[in-house]
């Protein structure tokens, strides 16, 4: 929990079991909670899971404004409540992502990317593969850069991932207010050797976020992280024309004949391989751009690739077609998608 959400319930407790009598700062509590409410609204954020313990402070207040004493029964059904109300917040908290232990600092940003040699073949429409990217390096951050969120678009992100855990769409509202260790668009490092670069596939139904914490911690350690949302396999995309393309469950589907099933298994992971290797065909053209922010900062020979599920898959897949692929990591892999020559020859 956050600083003022502890503060709040320890506050309302105080002044739930002193009973009388009561001293003067004792009956200062509804008031101090009060403001504690309004500086945890300010510089925390509402959510949700603390509406209780909001409901509880106005009651409180207003009681103590009417000169209302609860007698030992209510105080004690008044105790209760309060524990309760705060359980919530304690079982939901606000999620902290761990800070890195490299010598660098980390910078993040996000690129939208749209491929002229390949066609969209999930969206319905004619038209070229569009997906996103987002960027972990080290860098070099001011007191002017400013926390990078968790995820980008969260308001829309946070319902589509709690509808696809079949739970309530308000129920990972809070996900908005987390923020990561690293700052958005910070100044890139120095460097002359140039960074390795690192490559990320999420998995099936998943988002390029999802393993942010990884990605820091490489980040912090001298590499460049390269997280690609894989549009239509992820549980949901924004783009920055707030276009939102949504998971077509079509492209893996589900009950499907195993032959049928595998074919689609293919087709997908062959799109997102198309996506790795796309992603690094931007890359080889930011190091050579003179206004881009990775000028001559990535050593290309160097490049790594990993996945998580499906985009396991999708990373051997790719290490498995492409020679720029140097190392790869599976992490619980899905390997069906993958085609039956990489399967044979297996990847150097």
């Amino acid at each position: 929990m956050r600083p003022f959400e502890i503060i709040i319930p320890i506050l309302l407790v105080l002044y739930v079991i002193w009973q009388r009598p009561r001293p003067f700062w004792i009956r200062m509590l509804p008031g101090l909670t009060f403001i504690a409410l309004v500086l945890h609204l300010i510089l925390e954020g509402y959510r949700w899971q603390m509406i209780p313990l909001y409901a509880l402070i106005l009651i409180q207040m207003m009681l103590s404004f009417w000169g209302v004493e609860l007698k030992r029964i209510a105080s004690l059904l008044s105790l209760s409540l309060l524990v309760v109300s705060t359980a919530l917040p304690v079982v939901l908290p606000v999620p902290t992502l761990p800070a890195s232990n490299g010598p660098y600092q980390v910078g993040t940003r996000i690129y939208e990317l749209t491929d002229p040699a390949r066609q969209e073949i999930y969206s319905g429409k004619a038209e070229l593969r569009r997906f996103q990217i987002q960027v972990w390096y080290p860098s070099e951050s001011s007191t002017a850069d400013e926390r990078a969120p968790w995820m980008a678009h969260a308001e829309i992100f946070a319902p589509a991932i709690a509808r696809s855990i079949r739970m309530p769409s308000f129920f990972l509202d809070h996900l908005k207010l987390v923020k990561t260790p690293a700052y958005q668009e910070s100044r890139l490092a120095p460097t002359e050797a140039g960074y390795p670069v690192i490559l990320f596939s999420h998995g099936w139904n998943g988002f390029n976020a999802q393993n942010t914490g990884q990605a820091i911690q490489l980040a912090s350690h001298g590499y460049l992280v390269v997280a690609v949302q894989h549009t239509y396999g992820a549980v949901i995309t924004v783009f920055n024309d707030e276009t939102v393309a949504r998971n077509n469950p079509s492209a893996l589907p589900s009950g499907a004949p195993d032959d049928e099933y595998e074919a689609a298994a293919r087709k997908l992971v062959d799109q997102w391989s198309g996506d790795l290797g796309y992603a690094l065909d931007f890359l080889e053209i930011r190091e050579n751009d003179p206004d881009s922010p990775f000028f001559r900062s990535m050593d290309l020979a160097r490049t790594g690739v990993y996945g998580h599920s499906t985009g396991g898959g999708a990373a051997i897949q790719f290490c498995g077609t492409d020679p720029r692929c140097k190392a790869l990591l599976g992490m619980d892999p899905f390997m069906r998608p993958v085609s039956l020559d990489v399967l044979e020859d297996g990847v150097t």
